[in-house]
Formats: structure tokens, sequence, C-alpha cells
């Protein structure tokens, strides 16, 4: 379960280090006024093929990105990888930043048959994060190349984040081992 969960945290830095960079890009610009010379709209397609990272294989990975940028930059970002031993998976998402406040909405997440949905925002300042999670996962079935226990069974859920409540369960996750 644990080398799932990292090999899921590398496929999604990509992402997350765009975002970051996007913030970034942010700040130098307001600091130094040069939003007046960048064009307002940034678009495009990043696309790889056999891509490898430390040993891992993700085969053809796609990052498609749609943003404004300005005092708030925002946009559309999603990222495709067909081709790991985990099969197809596949991020996207909706972003704002407005000063420290990085928003994800529409925030989708498919892997391994499961489907992570969801809103969240980031206080970037002290890296605090509020929202709600919904996990689906018919059948656990395929989460065995990444777990290598035979997993049966489903699991449903749902994550709250907040400064008071941390995670919350909604349903019963049945599994067999």
């Amino acid at each position: 379960a644990m080398e799932a969960w990292y090999v899921g945290m590398r496929t999604m830095l990509l992402a997350l280090a765009m975002m970051v960079l996007a913030w970034a890009l942010g700040n130098v610009n307001a600091a130094l006024g040069t939003g007046a010379y960048l064009v307002e709209q940034l678009s495009g397609t990043l696309a790889f093929e056999e891509l490898s990272f430390d040993g891992e294989q993700y085969g053809a990975v796609r990052l498609d990105h749609q943003a404004t940028i300005g005092d708030a930059p925002a946009g559309q970002i999603a990222l495709t990888a067909d081709g790991s031993r985990f099969g197809p998976a596949e991020l996207s998402t909706f972003f704002r930043l407005a000063g420290s406040e990085l928003a994800l909405t529409s925030l989708v997440l498919r892997a391994l048959g499961a489907e992570v949905d969801g809103n969240v925002t980031v206080d970037l300042d002290t890296t605090l994060m509020t929202g709600e999670v919904v996990m689906a996962v018919p059948s656990l079935d395929r989460a065995e190349a990444a777990t290598g226990v035979a997993l049966s069974g489903s699991a449903d859920g749902r994550i709250i984040l907040g400064t008071e409540t941390l995670a919350t369960l909604i349903h019963p996750v049945p599994m067999e081992l």
C-alpha cells in the first residue's frame, strides 16, 4: 500500500510543480510589473513518449494546459499517463491563484479503477487545506499491481479538509485480504 501511495505521489508531482511555478511566476510578475508585457492567455501541450522516472515506466504522458495570466492566474490543467504497470491514470482540475490562496476545483483523479473527485483550497503561506474529496473504488482487484496484495471488495469515502475536522469516512470500506 505504501508503494502505491509513493508511486501515486510521484505521478502527481509534475502537476503540483506546474501549479507552484504558476504561483511563483505570478509573484515575480507582480513584483516586476511585467504583466502588461506578457501574453494574457497561455495554452499548450507537453507530450512524452516512453517516459520513465527513477526506473518507473509511465509510457505516454501528456500535459494539457490553458491559463489566463494576470493578478490572479487561473485555468485548467490535465495530465494523463498511459503505459505504467498500474494502467492508465489521469488528473484534471481547474485552478485559480489569488494572492497566497490556490483553489483547485472540479479536481478529478482516475487510476487503478478508482476515481477521486473534489474541490480543495490551499493557503500557500500556511499549507493548510480546506475542501472536500470523494473517493469511489468499485473494485479493489486492480490495486494488487500497486500493493502486491490480492484485494477484493469495494471502497467509498469522503474526506473533509478543514481546520477542525481532518477526515470523515461516510461509508464502511468492505475489503478482503
